[in-house]
């Protein structure tokens, strides 16, 4: 069912997206190795060489010339043209977006939390500690969103060592 649509989605775009980048030029062993994959050592960012980061039926590049990540778009967008494929652009090459809850900063050079889920965690985790206690499958969905947003900085996770005893 949904699964197999989502599968078959996300393949299609990543055919594309690998299409449109030979015809760019890129060799197809070049383009399909910048391709994100989920579980896969990520591919290596670099000049003339962005990331093909399709999700389902989201198109993504990350890339650190503008031109470049530009000129990716334009042959995407004339490949889904070519075979007929309905697509509208919805944000223009920038080097600040926000990905899953968090924020890459190309320019800067990092990842960070979106400020509003941080403050919707700092308010949750004031509610609790007021309280005084939880059931465990509210300390299990707490536990869960704090791992996320220590995921920035992975250190931070040992000060969660006592929230999961109560788990």
């Amino acid at each position: 069912g949904w699964a197999w649509s989502l599968y078959f989605c996300h393949s299609v775009l990543t055919t594309c997206m690998v299409q449109a980048e030979c015809e760019r030029g890129v060799p197809r062993h070049i383009a399909e190795g910048q391709v994100l994959i989920d579980g896969q050592s990520p591919p290596t960012l670099g000049v003339g060489r962005p990331i093909i980061a399709p999700y389902v039926d989201n198109a993504n590049y990350l890339g650190t010339d503008d031109r470049q990540v530009r000129a990716a778009v334009a042959s995407l967008e004339e490949v889904l043209r070519e075979k007929g494929l309905a697509y509208r652009v919805e944000l223009e090459p920038t080097s600040c977006g926000d990905v899953v809850g968090l924020t890459l900063d190309v320019a800067g050079r990092r990842w960070r939390n979106k400020s509003r889920r941080t403050w919707r965690m700092h308010f949750a985790a004031a509610a609790l500690a007021e309280r005084g206690y939880c059931s465990g499958e509210v300390q299990r969905v707490f536990n869960g969103h704090a791992v996320h947003l220590s995921g920035v900085q992975p250190c931070i996770l040992s000060a969660l060592a006592s929230c999961f005893t109560f788990a």
